[in-house]
């Protein structure tokens, strides 16, 4: 899975603007890393196991996925409701769980984060965001 923070990928699509040509894909990825290490990660900075819940991709492709509370209480806001919310989710989780976000496995890319070391301060990586986040807790 790849992670960047908003104002990194911001500034790289900015820096990007100097370019002659723009290939078909371009990435801004500080982290790649498997969802089994961002649970680690969680765990390291929160100081404590968490519970974690596979879901089968068979389920979440069917969209027969469990949903996190908070996905309950805002599903009104969508107009397909609970279904919507369900759909959007199990798409979501069976991406990320099928590969679609693993940056570091791209052959056919422009990594703006190479391209332009050196000219700008590297992005934050997840390491760092957790740690921010979690200080203290």
């Amino acid at each position: 899975m790849a992670m960047s923070l908003a104002q990194d990928a911001a500034r790289y699509t900015a820096l990007a603007l100097e370019l002659d040509a723009w290939p078909r894909v371009m990435t801004t990825a500080a982290s790649c890393i498997s969802i089994n290490q961002l649970i680690t990660l969680f765990e390291e900075n929160l100081k404590h196991r968490l519970d974690i819940m596979y879901q089968p991709i068979q389920k979440l492709t069917k969209h027969e996925n469990e949903l996190l509370p908070r996905n309950i209480t805002i599903a009104d806001s969508f107009p397909g409701g609970i279904e919507q919310v369900k759909a959007l989710t199990a798409d979501l989780e069976a991406s990320i769980a099928l590969g679609s976000f693993q940056f570091d496995k791209l052959t056919d890319h422009l990594d703006l984060v190479m391209e332009f070391r050196g000219r700008t301060e590297p992005p934050m990586v997840i390491e760092q965001l957790l740690k921010m986040a979690w200080k203290g807790k």
